[in-house]
């Protein structure tokens, strides 16, 4: 396993874990603010209150990017582990799509039941995962500390499943699981941070311990790169499948100026030809 690629990914999926959760709870609050600003402001009939409106849509996107931060951070740990642990990263990859769906269909009124349903999947998958993760021996052989947080990790998810159960219960069931689950979000960012403890490459002098802002603003900035890398890639390869299309719509438009120019010239000789006759006609009645 490539040490500098799991202190990397490691990282950036602890980084996209602190945003996500962290931007998660301050949307939670913006919501009702901006909904009862948009309230007030359609009652007053001015156009006041789309400060706090603007300013949830901009932590929206960036809970977006701490997703896709921490989707290609597991993407690439998946890649470069083997056995069991590429598999219980690929559990991890899986349980962030079905969150993802669960979040969307639970924003649909008469369907919320199907987001329930798989974020109750993705628990599962996230619980094999981090139970095969914690007992991992290559993991272990290389950071013991990474062990622990995939433990932290697995009482997190175990946290969430009994939040799940008791959220059933009427009257006491929801305060009792917001409560649980709480205390899983927080046990999730220090695993996590756990996970992400660097590990010292033999030969190299290890690399100087960083604050957790400093970590978030380089993983940014690494990011912010990729996105550019991405983003020209993607942007070359829309500009080759344009001069292909643009060169398959020539030939297209060749081909059928070419038809149509036969059809003419075949109408034009079945009308000399149809002419022709009518003449001769005329002529011997004549």
């Amino acid at each position: 396993m490539d040490i500098r690629i799991w202190n990397k990914e490691t990282r950036q999926a602890y980084v996209g874990t602190l945003l996500y959760s962290l931007l998660g709870i301050l949307a939670a609050i913006l919501a009702p603010i901006a909904g009862a600003s948009a309230l007030a402001s359609f009652a007053s009939g001015s156009s006041g209150g789309g400060f706090v409106a603007t300013l949830l849509i901009l932590v929206e996107l960036c809970i977006i990017a701490g997703y896709v931060i921490f989707f290609l951070a597991v993407k690439d740990l998946k890649n470069i582990t083997e056995g069991e642990d590429q598999s219980a990263f690929g559990n991890v990859f899986l349980s962030i799509i079905f969150d993802i769906l669960a979040a969307v269909f639970g924003m649909i009124p008469g369907v919320r039941w199907v987001g329930g349903i798989l974020a109750i999947v993705s628990c599962v998958l996230l619980l094999m995962a981090y139970s095969s993760l914690k007992k991992s021996a290559a993991i272990g052989q290389l950071s013991p500390a990474a062990t622990a947080g995939f433990g932290q990790l697995f009482t997190a998810e175990v946290l969430v499943a009994i939040a799940i159960v008791i959220g059933w219960i009427p009257l006491v069931g929801g305060f009792v699981g917001a409560i649980l689950k709480v205390i899983a979000w927080v046990l999730v960012l220090l695993g996590w941070k756990k996970v992400a403890t660097p590990v010292a490459v033999p030969g190299e002098a290890a690399a100087p311990e960083k604050s957790t802002l400093d970590t978030v603003k380089e993983v940014l900035a690494e990011s912010a790169v990729e996105a550019k890398d991405v983003a020209k890639d993607v942007a070359d390869k829309a500009e080759d499948l344009a001069e292909k299309v643009s060169d398959k719509v020539e030939d297209l438009a060749d081909k059928v100026e070419d038809k149509v120019e036969d059809i003419a010239d075949k109408v034009e000789d079945k009308a000399k030809e149809v002419h022709a006759e009518l003449k001769e006609k005329i002529s011997k009645k004549e």
